[in-house]
Parts: structure tokens; C-alpha cells; sequence
């Protein structure tokens, strides 16, 4: 979910509305990106394949984009609310002057630039490279005091993660505070006691 700045006020730069990603009681707040350290720290200890190959597919897709469908299409019309704040958003979600229309291919060629320079230069460009460094100018300029030093503030933490079972299988996922595992540990225990209460 990304870290809250500490010592700063959450900012709050969207409006609460009906959206699923604005109806929150104080409205979304601004983090610090955490993904990248964390894939950066995961492929030091374990990656086997360069950073420019695993980057390859993604530009490919970015580049040729995708058949939209009607459940993709739902939600960026329901979730619309929030992508279109910015002008960056506006011309991702909207590049043809409306959202994506279902049936049609959606190439995302910003994206695809962004993943070309990351395959080049390796996870250290969203952290303080270019990427971090727009980053925290755009978030100066709407008003979010943040420094580049702060992207790296919150540093990957190795634990040992959830687990559970789930019939035969043990399931290991990320721990409480982080809210995935639990999540899927309730939707999965849901199901199967849907799958007794049915064949009772």
C-alpha cells in the first residue's frame, strides 16, 4: 500500500467521491512507492535472469497494448474518478479523448518508455534515478513537501510471512500489517465452507 511520510500531515490532494479507489472516509492519501526496493532486494537474493530480460515482456505488452474487455472497461469507468486528477492520467486513461472502448486494442506507450528505461538502468530509477526524481518534483508541485531521500526510507524487511493451509497446500503470503494475506486467507476459507455447506 506505500509508506506514509513520517513527520508530514497525509496529503490529500483527491476528492472523496463514489469511485472504489476515492470512497475512503478521509480520501486517498500520497505514499512513498515501495515495490521497486522490495522487487530490487528479491532479485539480488534471488533473481537468475538479468533485469533487462525480465523487463522484455512487459515492454512488449505495453507496446502492442491489449484487447479491452467489459469487466476492464467497468471498472475504469467506475475508478475514472480518480485517474483523471492529473493530465498524465487524462492522457493514459483517456488517450483518445474518452476511456478505452471494449473490443479495442489499448497500447500504452508512455508506460512502454518508462519500462525501456528501467530495463536499461535496473530498479535504482524509480528509487533515485530519473523516475524518483520526477516523482518527487510532481509531488512538490500539487503540494506534498517530500524529498528524494524519503524514497528510499523505508528499506525491504525479510520475514517469514503468513501461513496457512488451504486444503493439502500451505500457503505462504505476506503478514499483518500488509492486508493481501489475510484477505486471501478469509476469501479462501469462504469458499470452502460454501463448498461443505453445498455438497451437504
Amino acid at each position: 500500500m506505500g509508506t506514509i511520510v513520517p513527520g508530514l500531515a497525509p496529503f490529500r490532494p483527491v476528492a472523496i467521491s463514489s469511485g472504489p479507489y476515492t470512497a475512503i472516509p478521509e480520501g486517498p492519501c500520497a505514499v512513498i512507492p515501495d515495490f521497486m526496493p522490495g522487487l530490487k532486494a528479491m532479485h539480488e537474493r534471488f533473481g537468475s535472469r538479468p533485469w533487462d530480460r525480465l523487463c522484455a515482456p512487459s515492454i512488449h505488452r505495453a507496446e502492442a497494448g491489449h484487447e479491452v474487455d467489459s469487466f476492464e472497461h467497468l471498472v475504469l469507468g467506475r475508478s475514472s474518478e480518480l485517474w483523471m486528477n492529473t493530465a498524465s492520467g487524462r492522457r493514459h486513461f483517456t488517450p483518445d479523448g474518452y476511456l478505452p472502448q471494449v473490443g479495442r486494442r489499448w497500447p500504452k506507450p508512455e508506460p512502454a518508455r518508462t519500462l525501456t528505461k528501467l530495463a536499461a538502468e535496473g530498479p535504482d530509477l524509480f528509487i533515485d534515478g530519473e523516475w524518483a526524481r520526477l516523482f518527487v518534483e510532481r509531488a512538490n508541485e500539487l503540494g506534498w513537501p517530500i524529498e528524494l531521500r524519503q524514497m528510499r526510507q523505508d528499506e525491504p524487511r525479510w520475514g517469514d510471512g503468513l501461513r496457512y493451509r488451504h486444503g493439502d497446500v500451505e500457503i505462504i503470503q505476506q503478514a499483518p500489517p500488509e492486508r493481501q494475506a489475510v484477505m486471501s486467507a478469509m476469501v479462501l476459507g469462504i469458499r470452502a465452507l460454501a463448498a461443505v455447506l453445498c455438497s451437504g
